[in-house]
């Protein structure tokens, strides 16, 4: 059995009833952000909407699995400090796109995951990760 740390949800949602209010959102995360979509089809544009408090950032592409390795690697990229709109994670933040690439025709279907780190050299438990799944090429 894993030992893992219990996250407090508290600073981020409220349940009704509790306060009447909704704490706001913070955004002092080193970095943070979200796709798009969910799923890409070969030559998609895949769309990173990303929250950067210092400023920059870098992401990495991973294939989860046995054989996990970095399929893509983009480093010192400019980013922003991002406000978070009351509701953000019921109704969207909304953030204009950060970068994007195009999800490669050859990619085998499975669980892939944007990494992304304030800085290249940032510890592992301080990346922000987004999941997506490619979809098959009509065939």
């Amino acid at each position: 059995m894993s030992s893992t740390a219990a996250v407090s949800l508290a600073p981020m949602l409220s349940c009704e009833g509790a306060s009447g209010t909704v704490p706001p959102m913070r955004d002092q995360a080193p970095v943070e952000g979200y796709l798009d979509r969910a799923s890409y089809a070969p030559g998609d544009p895949v769309v990173m909407h990303v929250h950067a408090l210092q400023g920059s950032f870098s992401y990495s592409v991973f294939r989860l699995g046995q054989d996990q390795q970095s399929l893509a690697i983009v480093e010192n990229l400019r980013g922003i400090r991002r406000v978070y709109p009351h509701r953000a994670f019921a109704v969207g933040a909304g953030w204009t796109p950060s970068c994007t690439f195009n999800l490669p025709g050859d990619w085998p279907s499975g669980l892939y995951v944007v990494k992304l780190k304030s800085t290249p050299h940032d510890a592992p438990e301080k990346a922000f990760h987004m999941p997506f799944v490619p979809s098959m090429a009509a065939g």
